[in-house]
């Protein structure tokens, strides 16, 4: 039982010396111990920010060494009959003593502390140490020494203008209220401010100049699950590794040039993948200089992953034709060049162009799509560069356009060979050198986005007749995807119906997700399918409405397309169009086989050359010559 009651109380004094411990490293105050002759033993982390020394560095100093002359020579002298009565015990009711000194830091400046010490008593009451407790008081001196000043000021003018005591007394009086309440006002600001950064929900972090954190706010404590320790004094690679430490620091070099910078990122923080919102604003001194960054960061992952639609485009493919261009996608993912995809309408250029993003290292940083065809003529600069305050009629504050959205993620420009002939040349300097101006701006705005862009157009010939910018097209030519149509790719239809049955179940709010009979699927591959992927995804959207939530049958195909009328007819009435239509595709697959017999001929057998005549890939080409022959 003494055992046991021993092991409670040791676990007891444990609890509480941990407690002591969190309250002695939290504290703002200066908190340590040194030996009678004013050596120090133990120092808290706090004196990092108050003196610029680390607590190792502490350790090798008595506590006169980092005194001013003037406050040495004070302390020794009154500390000497309290340390003497002390030691030999003939006062022990005086136990404690404070002291005002002036101590330097490490860089050279000097501020005003006011320590007081305690004896460390062994369990005989004899002193062994001491234990300080140390507050700068550098501002209430300084608004100390300037009231002194002022009653200074006051008591000479009393002398030397008698007749006017009156007046001027009233005239000191009203400056000294006036200074009492501007320092009361900056004890409450400093208090609202103080109120505001520890109740705050968001994660508020200060970092200096060498981009290394100096407070950080409870909310951030309990997110990231670390010790205040683990921040103060280290750089963000330091505290969370280099995943994304790059483009964090990208993002606060350029916030300590005078910048704003508003992000969204992901990281992973204690195995967790975490989407932030965030803003960076540099923090200035009274001269205007930069000092630092204050970043403020909101957890945004739970309304990202409601938002997000992930992008279901299948990364396997039973298509040849369709294989080529997902491993020509996998090739490029994993650089930042420049992608410029092809096809026709509603093949799913954008789809590609966001799988694309996810399997690249830029998955944590925002995609942003921009349609260059629908954007209004007035407004498609601003929509895209962003514009300043009172730069335009109706411009009321500054706009920041998607491509600074888009900052150290992906921007896809849509239909761009019908972008405005005015915007491609400023289109073209931004790709070469990554830097722009907002409308009515003259600063520089450099931005790392990776750029990709989609056109249902021939670009060459665009750039022929003159509707667009060779260099323009040279500066995007630099990987292109052509995205095979829907009716070169029949093979990946089933898989195609069954993704988009999902997503249709999940936007429709279906309790359970249709099949679909193979009959209709076979009805839907003998279609030519000119309105592709986007008009399989309407065409089955109203199929699953007409089926009124249950399986997707043939009947429910014909109903809703009149496109199929041909497979209608050719289902019902048997095999005279089953005939013609077999006719028909003899036909287009004579003329493929004359087409490819004559490209072979002209560039005398070579595969390669023969296809870029015929505007395909060599794979394609070649299950076009097995297909054919």
């Amino acid at each position: 039982m003494e055992i046991a009651e021993r092991l409670r109380v040791e676990n007891q004094l444990k609890h509480v010396n941990s407690l002591y411990r969190t309250v002695v490293e939290t504290s703002k105050d200066v908190i340590s111990t040194m030996t009678l002759d004013l050596k120090y033993t133990y120092v808290s982390s706090s004196v990092i920010n108050a003196l610029g020394y680390t607590p190792d560095e502490m350790l090798k100093l008595n506590a006169l060494e980092i005194m001013t002359p003037e406050s040495r020579h004070k302390i020794v002298t009154s500390l000497k009959n309290w340390l003497v009565k002390g030691v030999s015990g003939v006062d022990s009711a005086q136990n404690s003593r404070t002291e005002e000194a002036e101590q330097y830091k490490k860089d050279g400046q000097i501020r005003w502390a006011e320590i007081t010490g305690t004896f460390l008593r062994d369990e005989n009451g004899k002193p062994y140490g001491i234990m300080t407790t140390s507050r700068d008081i550098t501002d209430r001196k300084q608004l100390e020494s300037e009231l002194q000043d002022s009653f200074r000021l006051l008591e000479q003018r009393v002398r030397e203008r008698t007749a006017d005591l009156e007046s001027i007394n009233e005239k000191l009086m009203q400056e000294i209220s006036q200074r009492r309440a501007t320092e009361q006002k900056l004890l409450d600001s400093e208090k609202r401010f103080e109120a505001i950064f520890q109740g705050a929900l968001d994660c508020v972090v200060l970092k200096d100049t060498n981009l290394k954190y100096t407070h950080v706010n409870p909310a951030t404590l309990e997110l990231t699950r670390k010790p205040l320790s683990t921040f103060i004094g280290k750089t963000f690679e330091e505290v969370f590794g280099s995943d994304r430490a790059e483009s964090v620091r990208a993002a606060d070099q350029k916030t300590l040039t005078g910048e704003t910078i508003e992000t969204e990122f992901s990281t992973k923080i204690s195995d967790r993948l975490i989407t932030f919102s965030s803003v960076r604003f540099p923090i200035r001194n009274r001269e205007g200089n930069v000092v630092g960054i204050c970043g403020i960061l909101r957890d945004i992952t739970e309304r990202k992953a409601q938002a997000k639609k992930k992008v279901q485009f299948p990364s396997k493919s039973s298509s040849p034709i369709f294989q080529d261009t997902l491993r020509q996608l996998a090739l490029v993912a994993g650089t930042d060049s420049t992608v410029l995809f092809l096809g026709e309408s509603g093949v799913g250029k954008d789809y590609l162009a966001k799988f694309l993003h996810e399997k690249s290292r830029r998955v944590g940083s925002p995609f942003f799509a921009v349609n260059c065809a629908a954007l209004p003529l007035s407004l498609a600069e601003s929509e895209l560069f962003g514009h300043e305050q009172g730069s335009f009629t109706g411009s009321l504050s500054r706009k920041r356009g998607l491509l600074e959205l888009a900052e150290s993620g992906t921007l896809l420009l849509n239909e761009i060979g019908d972008l405005a002939p005015s915007l491609q040349a400023k289109l073209l300097t931004f790709m070469d050198t990554q830097s722009f101006t907002r409308v009515g701006g003259e600063k520089h705005i450099k931005i790392n986005a990776r750029i990709l862009a989609a056109t249902n157009k021939n670009l060459a010939d665009e750039v022929e007749s003159g509707n667009f910018r060779t260099d323009l097209f040279f500066r995007l030519n630099v990987f292109t995807i052509v995205v095979p149509p829907l009716r070169d790719r029949l093979e990946d239809l089933p898989l195609l119906c069954k993704e988009l049955i999902m997503n249709l179940s999940q936007k429709l709010g279906l309790s359970r997700i249709p099949a679909i009979e193979s009959s209709a699927v076979k009805m839907l591959e003998r279609y030519d399918w000119p309105g592709n992927v986007r008009e399989l995804r309407n065409i089955l959207e109203r199929s699953i409405i007409i089926s009124e939530q249950g399986d997707i049958t043939e009947d429910h195909i014909i109903v809703v397309q009149s496109g199929l009328k041909s497979i209608q007819t050719a289902a019902v009435q048997g095999s005279r169009e089953k005939i013609e239509k077999t006719s028909m595709s003899h036909a287009i697959n004579d003329l493929k086989k004359s087409l490819i017999e004559a490209a072979l001929l002209k560039y005398n057998g070579n595969v390669t050359k023969a296809a870029e005549s015929l505007g395909m890939t060599r794979d394609s080409l070649k299950h076009h010559i097995k297909k054919t022959h």
